[in-house]
């Protein structure tokens, strides 16, 4: 009775704010199930059933969510499923609880009588949350989330909208002399074990979602506060928190590692903030979760617990099942040697995946000890196997396409073809090949006329609609490269690209003219005069080495950065799609992404130099 938790239930309906009961006495009941007279193949079955089925069993809150099950396997052989949601308590307490146990077994066993420890309340830890400085908590998380752009958010599968419940789950022991290794490292580095093997899932990430910048979820024990006794009660503690791990340009990996280490320390101060309020905190833009992968390191030996119990009976083994909603959960247990246990969505990853990424994972861990000297780029991740599959399989690739062109040449070509096809859907109209070919001839002739020539960057700045796709194609007739600009980015980030591409020219709606502060040339492509131009085709001065567009990406400094893309790159792969998606036949291309994303090149280019449609859809959509 000495553990409120385990007498606690909850009530929520009418109720403004949900409420947590604690009862005076609550008798934890016991269900025994007798397999000693089956056979040792059928016994196994039917744990496993009562396993499964329990998991399978929800748990209502408005009961105590704690029960267990006592299993009779043969005359001095049992096995123990205890089962609680979550909400209760954490895996520290889980050690505390054993311990207790088996301190009252054994004082029970001498014929002694046992007296509860007089434990601190649940509601003083609640008081000292509630006495933090919410000021400062504030200030901290909201330095520490300072621009991030995007959230981290890995599959090895194409995302789906809705998840099954499916849970897989895998573990591997890492070799004994990697352990050595990882050890006399961390001793020599003076960096705690945490900051290494966060630091090596940080670089994962990194190199999964092709960004230096990511962000993942760690858990700590949230036993920091002054309170008494706190490292003996049991409960929900546990937090979860976001670490962002950051490589600036080429840097080194042992300056990761102390800034990882650094970081680690500085956070523990701020340990018992919620995710809520730190996205509360951050005013991030960032709508959906921050992140999908949880690193969790195990901080309580409960193995020694188990062995070292003095009992005159003996655990010969444990495990332990989890479940949490993140896509990925990455269980260290490092008490004998280390363990590395996944917890998956099976619609997102496949075993297969698990253990790839289990493989990459060591490597780069491997990478950072032997190499510290060299920067974060330059760590190896994949197998042997994987790089000669890059190297020598992959590379095997030659194929015939128009290397000698530029895309809007192509497009011209289509236009010959296929002058009354239908090239652009939007909101119940249609251009054809040819309408769309003369009005952004039209553009171009402006363009021209106002000085663009090859490597002219012009700025485009429209929602999706006709307008985009004859910008596009206008500002690459005219000889020049456009700049896509998204109408949702901050003020501050639009200058930003404007001022880093020089930017003399923009195109955009008139509509839109109070989102941007542009004192250059400005042209409204709603403007009829726009298309009253020569509509014929333009004498070509591009080359297919001349660039078609720049697209900014979070950068690594805090600033975005510009990625240069030429005609001849752009044309090849739009030639792969043609055969992978269309199978050199024609089909409706949806539209559907803004202008900065990299996505809708594939949408836009693919279906007009193939003779497509593209079918542009608005948000509401």
């Amino acid at each position: 009775q000495s553990n409120e938790m385990l007498r606690t239930l909850f009530r929520w309906k009418k109720l403004k704010k949900p409420v947590q009961i604690i009862l005076k006495h609550h008798e934890v009941e016991i269900i025994e199930c007798d397999l000693s007279h089956e056979d040792v193949d059928m016994r196994e079955e039917l744990l496993s059933e009562i396993k499964i089925n329990d998991r399978k069993n929800k748990f209502n809150l408005e009961e105590v969510p704690f029960r267990i099950y006592l299993c009779k396997l043969d005359n001095e052989k049992y096995e123990m499923i205890i089962s609680n949601h979550h909400i209760l308590y954490d895996g520290w307490s889980t050690g505390i609880i054993l311990k207790e146990f088996f301190e009252v077994y054994n004082i029970l066993i001498e014929g002694k009588t046992y007296k509860s420890p007089v434990k601190n309340k649940l509601k003083e830890f609640i008081r000292l949350l509630h006495k933090q400085d919410t000021k400062e908590k504030r200030e901290f998380w909201k330095k520490y989330m300072e621009d991030l752009e995007s959230s981290t958010i890995i599959s090895r599968k194409a995302e789906i909208n809705e998840k099954s419940s499916e849970v897989g789950n895998i573990s591997f022991k890492m070799s004994d002399g990697l352990v050595r290794k990882v050890d006399n490292f961390i001793r020599e580095k003076r960096i705690t074990l945490a900051s290494l093997l966060y630091s090596t899932w940080g670089i994962l990430l990194q190199r999964y979602t092709n960004t230096d910048d990511v962000v993942f979820g760690i858990t700590v024990s949230g036993r920091n506060l002054k309170l008494s006794g706190i490292e003996n009660m049991v409960g929900l503690f546990i937090n979860t928190l976001p670490l962002r791990v950051t490589s600036k340009g080429r840097t080194k990996i042992i300056d990761l590692l102390n800034h990882v280490n650094k970081t680690v320390q500085e956070i523990q101060e701020y340990e018992n903030t919620s995710l809520v309020e730190i996205k509360e905190f951050c005013e991030t833009n960032i709508s959906k979760d921050l992140f999908n992968s949880l690193f969790v390191i195990e901080n309580y030996p409960l193995n020694n617990i188990l062995n070292d119990n003095n009992c005159d009976f003996s655990i010969k083994s444990y495990s332990i099942t989890e479940e949490t909603n993140y896509d990925l959960t990455v269980g260290i247990e490092v008490f004998n040697g280390i363990k590395i246990t996944f917890t998956y969505n099976r619609d997102l990853f496949s075993d297969n995946d698990v253990l790839k990424i289990n493989e990459h994972l060591e490597n780069i861990l491997k990478s950072i000890i032997t190499y510290l000297d060299k920067n974060t780029d330059e760590i190896e991740m994949l197998t042997e196997e994987e790089k000669h599959q890059l190297l020598v399989e992959f590379n095997d690739t030659e194929t015939d396409y128009p290397k000698d062109k530029t895309i809007h040449q192509l497009f011209e070509e289509q236009v010959e073809k296929i002058p009354s096809n239908t090239a652009v859907i939007y909101k119940g109209k249609s251009l054809t090949y040819k309408e769309l070919n003369e009005k952004s001839n039209s553009l171009a002739r402006i363009l021209r006329d106002k000085g663009v020539k090859p490597d002219t960057i012009v700025g485009i700045m429209v929602e999706r609609s006709f307008e985009m796709i004859i910008g596009m194609l206008g500002i690459l007739k005219s000889g020049g490269l456009y700049l896509p600009i998204d109408l949702e980015y901050p003020e501050d980030r639009i200058k930003y690209m404007l001022e880093d591409c020089n930017v003399s020219i923009l195109l955009i709606h008139s509509k839109d003219l109070h989102k941007v502060d542009f004192d250059k040339e400005i042209i409204c492509l709603d403007d009829k005069t726009v298309y009253s131009k020569d509509v014929s085709n333009l004498e070509n001065v591009s080359k297919s080495n001349d660039l078609v567009y720049i697209m900014y990406t979070s950068g690594s400094t805090g600033n975005p950065k510009g990625i240069m893309i030429e005609n001849h790159s752009v044309i090849n792969y739009t030639n792969f799609c043609k055969e992978y998606y269309l199978n050199n036949q024609k089909a409706d291309f949806p539209l559907f992404t803004s202008i900065s994303f990299d996505l809708t090149v594939t949408s836009i280019y693919t279906p007009l130099l193939s003779g497509s449609t593209i079918r542009i859809y608005s948000d509401s959509e």
